[in-house]
């Protein structure tokens, strides 16, 4: 198999996963993160089958990712399989969040918060060697820092 057809294969999965994701939700800086307080109500139901919609969606993303990273096969890089568990993670958070499940809210944030610092170590050796561009690398680098701030604020 030819360097061009592997990275357009890459590029590809990338692409669906990108398109996938920039269709369903807003950028993680478009959201105001806040913890529910314990008297709070749930979200109406058509607002958590969206979310759970969402959730479905990104875990058979990541599954197919992750099985893809398990046979070292295009598509299942490193940087993908933690970009799409980051992704994941907030979305379940911000599920939890709706439900009003603080504990679980925090716990994916938790993880997410894990999952980009390894996107962002997996997206850096990505760019150095010319496979992710720039781009890439400063959106990693921002989901990074905005999961930190709202970690951060949900402990004051």
């Amino acid at each position: 198999m030819n360097r061009g057809l592997l990275i357009g294969s890459g590029l590809l999965l990338t692409g669906v996963l990108a398109l996938s994701l920039a269709a369903q939700t807003p950028a993680i800086d478009d959201f105001e993160v806040s913890s529910p307080s314990p008297g709070a109500k749930t979200a109406a139901a058509d607002e958590l089958s969206v979310r759970k919609a969402y959730v479905a969606q990104l875990e058979a993303i990541f599954k197919t990712v992750q099985s893809l990273h398990g046979t070292g096969r295009v598509g299942g890089e490193a940087d993908k399989l933690h970009e799409t568990q980051t992704a994941l993670e907030i979305a379940l958070a911000e599920l939890a969040t709706a439900e009003n499940k603080p504990r679980e809210m925090i716990d994916h944030y938790t993880k997410a918060a894990a999952a980009a610092d390894e996107a962002v170590k997996s997206m850096q050796s990505a760019y150095d060697v010319g496979s992710r561009p720039l781009s890439d690398l400063l959106a990693a680098l921002k989901t990074q820092a905005q999961l930190k701030l709202t970690l951060a604020s949900m402990k004051r």
